[in-house]
């Protein structure tokens, strides 16, 4: 008979406690622990879990009971019961699928960082819609094929349909791995997109004064020094727009980023053209909001001060009167990645002041690199031929 017992925890948060006593001289013989017990966050899991066990017990004694024939009964299969160690009967939950989901929100995204979480949020609510009432253990990879298939239906790209199936991937591998709920992932065998190389659309020298031209002139007093700052130091759109004020730092004339992207800090130097612009948009902003608390507010607050200003429509309309096609905000990232490689930077150094952990994102910028590259091939090959 199964016990579940709920605790409460430090932090006010339960847990349920599964113990499972048995009194099989069958198992006794096998040397197998008298009582099972294993911790669950939620009340359903634990029931769930401990019914499978009852039942996998119930198996193998009823086996052992049934006359004197010899009975070949594999010695692992006992202890997987009976340990947690050892899965070989691994148990597999019937919990809906949104139950999971919810668990892997709690549990999970909290270590990611706060972009990838909000990211991340309206794939895991698609997922909760579409299979949320699928019991985990029911999933199956041809389900998941038709699923890939419906979102490839709605028009979907590649790379978002990807994105879409490495969030479910993951889900489904913590629960298989991690909480041993699945003994098999079965979106493994599901084939995804390739992943694409990215965009590399960025603007020239020309094209960036004629944009900040445009951007100055708008009404929106925000718009020059905000795009300022996104071709000045490659930040994402987010990471300026929910920059605080107190992270500039005018002594060391730098930005610093906090809880990016990749879950680390980085801070990025300021062009003494970038620190005039605010410096000017700073004296705007203090005009405006006389009471304003640089200790506590945004950069670029919105008229209510406690939220980001909204630039899209401004942006838009700065770039259509460039007549600059094909040009997104985010492109303002490649623009600064290509004019650094281009300035003499190696790509290790770009991918430090971009924020990203390998090279892998900024291979599609090497291209950009190959007067840099050469010129160091070449003064290598004066040094060490010449006199010949």
């Amino acid at each position: 008979m199964a016990t579940i017992i709920e605790r409460i925890g430090k932090t006010g948060i339960p847990s349920y406690r599964v113990q499972i006593r048995h009194h099989s001289k069958f198992l006794k013989n096998m040397n197998a622990n008298h009582t099972l017990g294993k911790t669950f966050r939620t009340k359903e899991e634990a029931q769930a879990w401990a019914e499978q066990q009852e039942q996998a017990m119930k198996a193998i004694t009823t086996q052992a009971s049934n006359g004197p024939k010899i009975i070949r009964v594999d010695r692992s299969q006992v202890f997987g019961i009976l340990t947690q160690e050892s899965t070989p009967l691994a148990f597999t939950s019937s919990l809906p699928f949104s139950t999971i989901i919810e668990r892997y929100e709690r549990e999970i995204q909290p270590h990611k960082g706060c972009i990838t979480q909000r990211n991340q949020k309206y794939l895991l609510n698609y997922w909760k819609e579409h299979l949320g009432k699928v019991p985990l253990n029911k999933i199956t990879t041809a389900q998941l094929a038709t699923e890939k298939d419906r979102l490839f239906q709605q028009g979907i790209k590649p790379n978002t349909v990807r994105a879409y199936l490495v969030v479910l991937n993951h889900v489904l591998n913590v629960a298989t791995h991690q909480w041993e709920l699945l003994q098999k992932n079965p979106s493994t065998a599901l084939k995804k997109p390739p992943d694409s190389k990215g965009r590399t659309r960025f603007l020239s020298q020309k094209e960036v004064h004629l944009l900040l031209e445009k951007c100055k002139a708008s009404t929106h007093y925000q718009l020059y020094p905000i795009a300022v700052l996104a071709i000045s130091t490659g930040a994402r759109y987010s990471e300026i727009l929910t920059l605080p004020f107190r992270q500039l730092d005018f002594e060391r004339n730098l930005i610093i980023l906090k809880d990016t992207k990749n879950g680390e800090d980085r801070s990025i130097p300021l062009s003494p053209f970038a620190m005039e612009v605010l410096r000017e948009y700073l004296k705007e902003l203090a005009k405006r909001y006389p009471s304003l608390d640089p200790e506590t507010c945004l950069l670029f607050p919105s008229q209510h001060l406690t939220t980001p200003a909204y630039i899209r429509k401004a942006w838009e309309k700065a770039v259509k009167e460039c007549r600059i096609h094909d040009y997104h905000f985010h492109d303002n990232r490649h623009t600064f990645a290509s004019h650094l490689i281009m300035s003499g930077a190696s790509l290790l150094e770009a991918a430090t002041v971009l924020g990203h952990k390998t090279l892998a994102m900024v291979q599609r910028y090497s291209h950009l690199s190959e007067n840099h590259t050469r010129s160091i091939v070449e003064r290598m090959n004066h040094n060490i031929f010449a006199g010949m």
